[in-house]
């Protein structure tokens, strides 16, 4: 009876290799980016006037949401490298990169070129934002995934396209990345990987105005090692039970932890502020600036990566508890 109902939601896919597991991580990201963030920020705008969340971290919570992206670029990378990493480590089937790159773009460019070109004939015709030759630049720009490296802002027409741009540069260069399985040495694999996660985002953190994949490498390449690491299947945590925890606290984590780095900024600033004489208010706020770009930093790197792998986790065990609601029944393997 369980399984029946469950059998409705079911999503029939061709892939030999379906992870029920992602698609549990793909409907985190998509609620915390599109419920959590969106859809709320826009109904306290529009009908609230700013004035419908009046707690500090629930207003943070809200924006918090956008983490959603984040893991997304995540699955991606883990995604597309696994077949890769089959092929490189398990000896299975070869990847073909022109069926890669026409998968890619059959699955993109339709419905995406299609909304630019609604959206630009809305601009011009329509709403009478900006005339055809103001606009005409930033649409070809739009298309080729290229308008934040090019205009270093928001594409003019869609501007939440943004993170496809960052995905569709990725996946170019995906192959090259994917380089890194020909190593056989497993150890340094890890170390080559790890280095390019930490080194990536200690050179790209605090820099908001840079939206280009090499900004977000790090995110990516934790995908990649996770992918790794289910295919050589090393498991990091022995006990299913224990698993099953730490995933759970990992997924609570996720949605609830992100909004409290803001609230302890307000608390340090609030404690040098109190402590601090009057004239040495600038020091202060330079010092709790310099800081919350920190925390902001070190949230990235370590909490991504773990919290990625340990909801995957949480995601396998509830779905190998109850059944795979798809044609296929794939075996939950943990990382």
């Amino acid at each position: 009876m369980q399984l029946r109902f469950l059998n409705k939601f079911k999503r029939i896919t061709y892939s030999t290799s379906y992870l029920a597991e992602i698609d549990g991580l793909r409907f985190l990201a998509i609620f915390s980016v599109v419920v959590i963030m969106h859809i709320t920020h826009y109904i306290d705008e529009k009908f609230h006037h700013d004035s419908l969340i009046q707690n500090d971290y629930w207003r943070n919570f809200v924006m918090e949401g956008g983490h959603g992206v984040a893991l997304f670029f995540v699955i991606s990378g883990f995604i597309l490298s696994l077949p890769f990493a089959k092929w490189r480590l398990n000896n299975e089937k070869k990847v073909s990169l022109k069926k890669y790159f026409l998968r890619r773009v059959t699955r993109l460019e339709p419905p995406y070129l299609i909304a630019l070109i609604i959206f630009f004939i809305a601009h011009v015709w329509v709403l009478h934002k900006y005339t055809f030759d103001e606009l005409l630049p930033h649409l070809f720009a739009s298309m080729a995934y290229l308008h934040t490296i090019i205009y270093h802002s928001f594409s003019t027409i869609l501007p939440i396209a943004w993170s496809l741009e960052v995905e569709v540069q990725f996946y170019v260069l995906a192959p090259l990345f994917f380089l890194v399985f020909l190593i056989q040495q497993k150890r340094v694999r890890w170390v080559i990987m790890s280095g390019i996660i930490l080194g990536g985002a200690l050179y790209w953190y605090n820099v908001e105005h840079v939206v280009h994949v090499f900004r977000y490498i790090y995110l990516f390449f934790c995908g990649i090692l996770l992918a790794d690491m289910y295919c050589t299947q090393d498991s990091i945590i022995k006990n299913q039970f224990w698993g099953f925890i730490i995933g759970l606290c990992s997924l609570l984590g996720f949605i609830f932890i992100p909004a409290l780095q803001y609230a302890m900024v307000y608390a340090k600033t609030g404690l040098h502020v109190f402590l601090s004489s009057p004239g040495s208010h600038k020091c202060v706020y330079e010092k709790t600036i310099f800081w919350q770009a920190d925390h902001y930093y070190w949230w990235n790197v370590l909490f991504h990566l773990p919290a990625s792998f340990c909801c995957y986790f949480f995601c396998g065990k509830i779905v190998d508890e109850i059944g795979h609601p798809c044609e296929q029944q794939v075996a939950f393997s943990p990382l």
